[in-house]
């Protein structure tokens, strides 16, 4: 049997997600500066995460996040904030948002090295197009996102 507990069980509020993904952004833009590519890439993740989970607040309408989505899984975030259909779709995933979205994809899939791994295995290129690949206002995932109804 599920353990329906974590479905009543409430964490963080919508209020605090609409602007905490903004100060991850802020932090992986600062980390690149710093130098510190691996955090960067994780801070941007993280950011999208955030910005999913503010999503299916919105969706459910309720003001606080289910702690059950408490997760790191893009795809299962993306699932429930209503948007697998459109991230499946063939012409979404030819398009430059959707290059995007597969990137960012593969890249939350590491998302442990990124924590626990020495900084060494990515370069400032790396972290530079996975954080353009979040936030081209074009193009860009987050954005991208924040435009869908």
């Amino acid at each position: 049997m599920a353990d329906v507990a974590k479905f009543r069980s409430l964490g963080a509020s919508a209020s605090d997600l609409a602007t905490a993904w903004q100060d991850r952004l802020a932090d992986a833009n600062a980390m690149l500066a710093a130098g510190r590519h691996a955090s960067a890439i994780a801070s941007g993740i993280y950011a999208l995460e955030i910005v999913l989970k503010a999503r299916i607040c919105n969706i459910l309408n309720i003001g606080q996040l289910p702690r059950i989505f408490e997760i790191h899984d893009i795809i299962g975030l993306a699932t429930v904030a209503g948007l697998r259909n459109r991230v499946d779709d063939p012409a979404f995933l030819n398009s430059n948002v959707g290059q995007n979205w597969s990137l960012v994809c593969l890249a939350s899939q590491k998302l442990e090295d990124y924590r626990y791994k020495p900084d060494s295995g990515w370069s400032k290129q790396d972290a530079t197009d996975l954080l353009n690949c979040l936030q081209d206002q074009n193009d860009g995932v987050i954005p991208w996102v924040q435009r869908q109804p």
